[in-house]
Order: C-alpha cells, then sequence, then structure tokens
C-alpha cells in the first residue's frame, strides 16, 4: 500500500465515480482519484461555517489546507483544536454541489476512518435544489457514518435515510453493519457503497450488502382504495399528508465528505465525559443519525468440507452417479465413475468432459453428489471453481432434496447455487442462479437471475467462488462473496377483515393437491449437494451457435474444483437465520393511516434510465 500513516483525527479518503450504460455493468461518470496535488476545485467546493452542523458539533469547517490536503494519492481531512474561532476545534466539510450532482446511481469511496471519543466522519448525500422543502422534506442519504471509533471498542457503521415529516417530527430508518472478524473501519481502508434505483436504495460496505430501503407502497382493496401498507418504507409529506412514491428520492442529490468533532449524537455515546462542554447552540435543527442498534451476526460455522487435499476422491463423502439418462434434458453424455473423467490431484477435483465410444451416447462426463453423506437444511454453501468453455457445456454446482418429501421433481424443489452454458461462445459469461418448484412437470414453475463477473472477466478464464445463504423463508446468491439475487417464499397480503387480498410478495411456492400453498416449502427439507459437467442438452444446444462444438471438446473440457464449503449458523440452526451477510429489507417510518388523496401510486417513466445510473468508485 503506497499510503502513508496519519495522526489518529485524519480522515483519509480515495473517490471515484461511474455511471451505467446497461442494466449488467455500471460505466464510470465521474471520479476524484486525488492524483494531483491539491483538491480539484472543479469537482469539490468547501464549506465554512462555524454552526455546528445542526447538531452541536464543536468545529468550524475551513478551506484550510491545515485541515483537508491532497498527498501521495489521498484526501486526508483532520479535525485538530483551533483557536481564535468560536468552536475549539477546526476541519473540512468537501461537498460537490452543482459540480457532481445526480438522480440514481451508484456512489463509492474507499476510506480509512478516524477514532476516538467525539469523532464523526461521514460520506453523505443531500438534494441539489430542495424541490419537496427545507431538510428532511426532501430527502437525505447516508451512505456511511460512524462515531467514537476505538471507545469501548466501537466499531458500527451506520446507514440511513432521513425524509417525512418537518423537523421535528422528522423521520428515519437505516440500520449498521460491524466488519468481519471483528476488524475496525479505523484501522484500514474500507469501500462504502450505496446503489440508487428508482424506489430502491441498498448499501454495501466491502461489496457485502447490509441494507435495502425501498418506498412505501399500499395495498388496495377491489374497489381501488387503500386498505393497508404493503411495504412501510420512505414517504414524503405534501400539505401535511404522507404521499407514497418515489419522492423525495427522485430528486438530484451531491455528495458530502465531512469529518464532525462531537454533536449531540458522538457525546451522547461511549465515553461522554471526554468531550469539553459545548458552548454553540444548533442553527438549524438538523439531529444526526440515531445509533440504531448494531446488526451484528454470528459468524457461520464450518460444518462440512472438501478441499480435496488427498491423492482420490472421498468416497465418505462424494458417490458417483453412473448412467446414459441424459439427465432429463436430452444431455449428450453417460456419467461415469472413471478416474477419466473425474480426479483429485494438487488439491483440485477435475471433471472431464471428452468423447467416449462403446457407450449410449457420445461423451463422457461425471456427476457426484453428496447425497446420504452430506445432507443440510439451511446453510451456507459455496464451491470455488474454474468453469469450462464451449457450445454445449453445462457445469452445474447444485442441490436436490435428499427425500422428496414434497413429490417428484419439481414439487419438493431444485436449487441451483451456479450454472453456466457455452461460456465463450460468442462471448457469453453469464452465471445463473435458479430455483424450481411448483407444480408437476410440465406445468412445473423457476425463477431466478444472471450475473456477469466484473470487467469482461469471464468464468472459464479463472476460479471465483459461488455461494447461496440458505435460511427460512429465503435464498441468496453471491460471486466472489458479491450478493446479486434474493428469492423469498410467496406471502400474502391480508385485508382489515382478515381476508387474503392478493399476495404481498410473488416468490417460491408449493403445489398441494393442485393448490398453491404459500409456505416455506419446499425449501424445507434436507438437500444435498451435486457437482457435474453435462454436454449438450435442450439448454445448451438451443443457445448461442446451437448444438456441441465437436472441436471444442476433442481433447476434452474441464471443470475444476478447488474446495467445497458446508457451514451453518449457530445463532438458529433451525432456521439458519443470524449468519447472512446481507441483510434484510429494512422497514421505513411511514405512517399506518393512508388517505385516498395521498395514498395513489405515481409512476415515473424514465426514457434514460440506463444513461442515467451512476457510481462513485475508488481505485487508490
Amino acid at each position: 500500500m503506497r499510503h502513508v500513516q496519519r495522526s489518529r483525527a485524519a480522515f483519509l479518503v480515495c473517490l471515484a465515480a461511474w455511471v451505467a450504460d446497461g442494466l449488467a455493468e455500471w460505466d464510470l461518470v465521474w471520479n476524484d482519484e486525488f492524483s494531483g496535488t491539491s483538491i480539484d476545485t472543479s469537482q469539490w467546493t468547501h464549506e465554512e461555517n462555524c454552526d455546528g452542523g445542526g447538531n452541536q458539533e464543536k468545529q468550524c469547517y475551513t478551506a484550510s489546507s491545515d485541515n483537508s490536503f491532497v498527498s501521495n494519492g489521498v484526501l486526508t481531512i483532520k479535525a485538530m483544536p483551533a483557536t481564535g474561532q468560536s468552536l475549539p476545534y477546526s476541519s473540512a466539510r468537501l461537498i460537490s454541489k452543482n459540480k457532481g450532482d445526480w438522480t440514481y446511481g451508484k456512489f463509492e469511496a474507499r476510506m480509512k476512518l478516524p477514532f476516538g471519543q467525539g469523532s464523526w466522519p461521514a460520506f453523505w448525500m443531500l438534494p441539489t435544489d430542495n424541490d419537496y422543502g427545507i431538510w428532511p422534506l426532501s430527502g437525505e442519504i447516508d451512505i456511511m457514518e460512524a462515531v467514537n471509533l476505538k471507545v469501548g471498542g466501537e466499531r458500527t457503521l451506520h446507514g440511513t435515510l432521513h425524509y417525512g415529516n418537518r423537523w421535528p417530527n422528522n423521520r428515519y430508518s437505516g440500520t449498521t453493519y460491524l466488519l468481519p472478524n471483528d476488524a475496525n473501519p479505523a484501522d484500514g481502508y474500507h469501500t462504502y457503497a450505496v446503489e440508487w434505483e428508482e424506489g430502491e436504495i441498498r448499501w454495501y460496505v466491502d461489496g457485502a450488502h447490509f441494507q435495502t430501503q425501498k418506498r412505501s407502497t399500499a395495498n388496495y382493496d377491489s374497489n381501488g382504495n387503500p386498505v393497508s401498507l404493503k411495504h412501510r418504507g420512505w414517504f414524503h409529506h405534501v400539505n401535511g399528508k404522507p404521499t407514497y412514491a418515489d419522492s423525495p428520492f427522485d430528486k438530484k442529490f451531491h455528495l458530502l465528505l465531512n469529518l464532525a468533532v462531537g454533536g449531540s449524537w458522538p457525546e451522547n455515546e461511549n465515553d461522554k465525559a471526554s468531550m469539553p462542554p459545548s458552548s454553540s447552540s444548533p442553527a438549524t435543527p438538523t439531529p444526526p443519525s440515531p445509533p440504531f442498534p448494531p446488526r451484528t451476526t454470528v459468524a457461520w460455522q464450518l460444518v462440512w468440507s472438501d478441499e480435496f487435499s488427498g491423492t482420490s476422491i472421498d468416497s465418505d463423502k462424494w458417490t458417483h452417479e453412473v448412467n446414459c439418462d441424459g439427465g432429463g434434458n436430452n444431455e449428450q453424455q453417460c456419467y461415469t465413475m472413471s478416474s477419466n473423467n473425474s480426479w483429485v490431484s494438487n488439491g483440485v477435483l477435475t471433471i472431464k468432459a471428452m468423447p467416449a465410444t462403446g457407450q449410449a451416447l457420445p461423451y463422457s462426463s461425471a456427476r457426484l453428489s453428496s447425497k446420504n453423506n452430506g445432507d443440510w437444511t439451511y446453510g451456507k454453501f459455496e464451491a470455488r471453481m474454474k468453469l469450462p468453455s464451449g457450445q454445449g457445456s453445462w457445469p452445474a454446482f447444485w442441490m436436490l432434496p435428499t427425500d422428496n418429501e414434497y413429490g417428484a421433481w419439481p414439487l419438493s424443489g431444485e436449487i441451483d447455487i451456479m450454472e453456466a452454458v457455452n461460456l465463450k461462445a460468442g462471448g457469453e459469461g453469464n452465471i445463473h442462479g435458479t430455483l424450481h418448484y411448483g407444480n408437476p412437470w410440465p406445468h412445473n414453475k423457476y425463477s431466478g437471475s444472471t450475473y456477469l463477473l466484473p470487467h469482461g472477466a469471464n468464468p472459464a478464464d479463472d476460479f471465483h467462488t459461488y455461494t447461496v445463504e440458505w435460511e427460512e423463508g429465503e435464498i441468496r446468491w453471491y460471486v466472489d462473496g458479491t450478493h446479486y439475487q434474493t428469492q423469498r417464499r410467496s406471502t400474502v397480503a391480508i385485508d382489515g377483515n382478515g381476508n387474503p387480498v392478493g399476495l404481498k410478495h410473488r416468490g417460491w411456492f408449493h403445489e398441494v393437491d393442485g393448490k398453491p400453498t404459500f409456505a416455506n416449502s419446499p425449501f424445507d427439507k434436507n438437500f444435498y449437494l451435486l457437482l457435474n459437467f453435462a454436454v449438450g442438452g435442450d439448454w445448451p444446444s438451443n443457445a448461442h451457435d446451437r448444438g456441441i462444438d465437436a472441436a471444442a471438446f476433442a481433447n476434452g473440457q474441464f471443470m475444476s474444483i478447488d474446495y467445497v464449503r458446508v457451514y451453518q449458523c449457530p445463532a438458529d440452526p433451525a432456521t439458519g437465520k443470524g449468519c447472512g451477510t446481507v441483510a434484510s429489507l429494512i422497514e421505513g417510518t411511514a405512517p399506518d393511516v393512508l388517505s385516498n388523496a395521498a395514498a395513489q401510486p405515481v409512476f415515473h417513466l424514465l426514457p434514460a434510465f440506463v444513461a442515467a445510473l451512476l457510481t462513485v468508485l475508488s481505485w487508490c
């Protein structure tokens, strides 16, 4: 690392900005790499005041190079004692207002935070034009805040929205995040981000998604009248009445970076006595984000693994399936237990698909299952793999029910952790994560999403880690630790009389006697793992170049697995809850009572939606 050590009051930042040119990737549109020798005034303005931030803070914000400077590729904000001014400390606040203002996008900064009682660093956003009125009517997005780091072991990060009524009846909602392995944000650089789209804002730390907030939405009866809130999220006050729409988070916002000292939040937490008494009073009341109860998670506990460190496939963990059934998908391989098709060497399990003779199908390959050797209800399941390529290739890391307690496929479910077809054929690079469930075949149902690796990388070129976290009622998918999909059980909206009026959430379901049941089933029973490499079949043979590229398989194609690991959650093994690395949807504070005038749904059509996405990234 090229970064030099600063004093404990320093706030070190690496910042950059991007925008998306498609739904799969973000495109850079604005950034500051802090590669010069001074703060770029075409991108940042210093706020200069001794207002106390509306929170009885004890710093004056200055434009002095003693308080903010660029050196060695890093912006440093330094808070320190000061004389000759109305408050006892000086610091800096930089804003991008009228130099960087956006509606929707991804905003990101890589920072090392200060510590000590009274420290209050923040990376946040305010509305550029206050279209809906003064704070908090026009909103506030707090990407990252922290107070009093290291005091009494404090290490909590906060992400918050402010909105709703006028002060002092303002509303806020948010949650907190703790770095893994007891790490402290003041000890090293970490990346803080939000992804903001129409009606939804998501928070991340080092790529780990820990919070989602959404606009409030209403349930309507058959006459079109609102009867309750479908989702309690943010809202906007108009003429004293709540409006459930994308507002106020549908206008331009700008970025702020600042290091406050003291104030009504940090001075009332941790070691309260170590701050000097305040001699200032707030000019405009803007209460800080409250210290939400930390979103503490228990570490996943490893319960089963294969590191492939031996010289042969461990028959206590894996069973070879041997058949030429075509997988029910018209696949063109026979699965064998031959060491020509699967073996362990140099810490890697290899599955090889290749041409074969003397059998019913033209290719041979391998399929390994953990059935009755490794079966679990709920947990974290991951494998690190390098995938094969070529038209007709179909590697999979997936799960099937051990006992089919709800009936034959797909009534008892299927969890596809990772599938890919025809990698590199026509530039193909998609990773697929899918659930199968619902009605008996051929009326079966499925739902899922796809993921593309960053920077145009292809899964066939290197090892990547594919994971699901499965808990009661929810399954989440990750690639290399990046969360890209959550699926949940279906839930029913109930009116005031206890009658079902529709689906509150349309997720998976289970059919019983020809009728859908909206419960945790079928994903509430034991499942086992499968690793296999199919050749051809209904899916790959009908995509891209179609069929199977015999030349691609002439010398064999290889699926390489570095390890497979299974974890369970000791916090609550019966439900799998309490260890997830992605937080649940955060409930806002919208009021319960809906007026007909205020509750009408509002829809915004954005012709340039894709081009309007933005990111702020760090490359330091």
